[in-house]
C-alpha cells in the first residue's frame, strides 16, 4: 500500500525526481520497441523454427495450432527486439513460458497451474541445441 501511495503523490508532483526518471526510462524503452516493430517485417524464421515451435506444443499436449503459430510470432518479436535477422530455437525456448503458461490445462481447482522447473526442463528436452 505504502508503494502506490509514493507513486500517487510523486505522479502528481511536476518536480518529481522519481517519475522523471520513470519517464526517461519509458520513453528509452519505447524507441527500443518502436524500432523493432519497425524491423520485425524482415525477421525471418531460421532453419527448423516451425518445426520447433510444433514440437514444445505437442511436448505439452497443446491442442490446435494456436500454440504453434504464436510461439512462432513471439519467437520473431524477440529476435526483433534484438536485433537479429531471423528467429532461432534459443528464441522459441525463451518465449516458451510466456507462451505457453496460459494454454496448459487448468488444475483441479480450475486454476492456472504454474510453470515451474520441470516445464523448463521439458523445453529444454524438446529442443536440446537452443541456447535459451
Amino acid at each position: 500500500m505504502e508503494t502506490v501511495l509514493r507513486f500517487e503523490a510523486e505522479r502528481d508532483d511536476p518536480g518529481s525526481e522519481f517519475m522523471a526518471k520513470a519517464r526517461a526510462r519509458d520513453a528509452e524503452k519505447k524507441r527500443a520497441l518502436d524500432a523493432a516493430r519497425a524491423r520485425l517485417t524482415a525477421v525471418r524464421y531460421g532453419p527448423g523454427v516451425i518445426d520447433a515451435c510444433a514440437r514444445v506444443a505437442d511436448a505439452f499436449d497443446l491442442v490446435g495450432h494456436r500454440g504453434d503459430l504464436v510461439l512462432g510470432r513471439a519467437a520473431r518479436a524477440l529476435a526483433a527486439i534484438e536485433g537479429a535477422p531471423m528467429a532461432d530455437a534459443g528464441h522459441v525456448a525463451r518465449v516458451a513460458k510466456l507462451v505457453l503458461v496460459h494454454r496448459r490445462g487448468r488444475g483441479e481447482s480450475g486454476t492456472l497451474p504454474p510453470w515451474t522447473a520441470d516445464d523448463d526442463a521439458r523445453v529444454a528436452r524438446t529442443l536440446p541445441n537452443a541456447e535459451g
